[in-house]
């Protein structure tokens, strides 16, 4: 599971899909999540997306039990059970509007570990579900993964957009912002050339084999924020004033206590830092940080495509 949560919907009811759909999206929202939807309408389709071996990107199955076609539920809880090379695992909610005939089917067919729900009670059941599945990766070694990944990715969006306004010219900033990231960059050089030469004097090779040089995050955040401080633009006019250097920032030193410090147990809770970086590792905690990572990473994508 990623800040995506992509669920295997099948589903017949195209109105019905489309409004529950927006709920299921609010709920994932509030989480901290992206909902990716995948609709099936017939057990052919999900044949296929078995047959891809995609069931392992899904973090939750969604069935129909009473599809209106030629198509049942009970057909496909069948062949749900008669998998025997890479059962299925990942989580399934059944549901109908006589969710009686779902747990009668389940029973027949020897179908244990799933959910079901009345399709008027789906709304809460839903809920509750996500709320399981989304527990099994708000440990902190999965945090830690999952929170480094996506400022991995941001990261990645940040250099992008550098160089193509480098490339492009983008908005006649190529030689300012040249002239910019060459200030910037000559200046942690002749930095660390000082700080190189007293770790080698005094034998501190630990110091030097940690600390990174040249164009780091640092200097694409630097470089992005100028060009937000220079540009008339949607997304830029959102990060003036060095908002987006300051806002990001934090979510950097958080995940890099996250990713090197222990956590403290204390009256119960799970403390990571020190001093005023000391934040509790809590649901709470986790569901704002893929808020904040979602958001930032949003903001690239989109001001990276115009620029493009």
């Amino acid at each position: 599971m990623t800040i995506e949560y992509n669920i295997l919907w099948v589903e017949d009811d195209t109105s019905w899909y489309d409004t529950t759909k927006e709920i299921f999206s609010d709920t994932l929202n509030d989480l901290g999540f992206n909902l990716i939807s995948k609709r099936c309408v017939t057990l052919v389709d999900v044949k296929a997306e078995i047959a891809k071996d995609n069931l392992k990107k899904f973090d939750l199955l969604l069935i129909d039990f009473t599809l209106g076609g030629s198509d049942t539920g009970e057909q496909i809880i069948q062949f749900i059970r008669d998998i025997k090379e890479n059962p299925i695992l990942t989580d399934i909610i059944f549901y109908s509007s006589a969710v009686e005939n779902v747990k009668d089917s389940m029973q027949k067919n020897s179908l244990e570990g799933v959910y079901t729900a009345d399709r008027k009670e789906i709304e809460d059941k839903f809920k509750k579900v996500v709320n399981t599945t989304t527990k099994k990766v708000q440990d902190l070694n999965n945090m830690r993964g999952l929170i480094m990944a996506e400022t991995s990715d941001i990261d990645k969006s940040m250099f992008e957009i550098v160089s193509t306004t480098l490339d492009k010219n983008s908005f006649e900033l190529r030689d300012k912002l040249t002239e910019t990231i060459i200030s910037n960059v000559e200046k942690k050089v002749k930095s660390k050339s000082k700080v190189f030469n007293k770790y080698q004097s005094q034998g501190k090779i630990e110091k030097i084999i940690t600390d990174p040089l040249m164009f780091d995050a640092c200097e694409k955040l630097k470089a992005v924020q100028y060009i937000f401080e220079k540009v008339d633009h949607e997304i830029a006019n959102k990060h003036k004033s060095n908002s987006f250097a300051e806002s990001y920032g934090k979510i950097i030193k958080k995940r890099n206590l996250l990713g090197h410090e222990t956590p403290k147990e204390i009256d119960g809770k799970k403390l990571i830092g020190s001093g005023a970086n000391e934040f509790e590792f809590n649901d709470d905690f986790c569901n704002e940080i893929r808020k904040e990572v979602r958001k930032h990473s949003s903001d690239l994508d989109f001001f990276l495509d115009d620029i493009k």
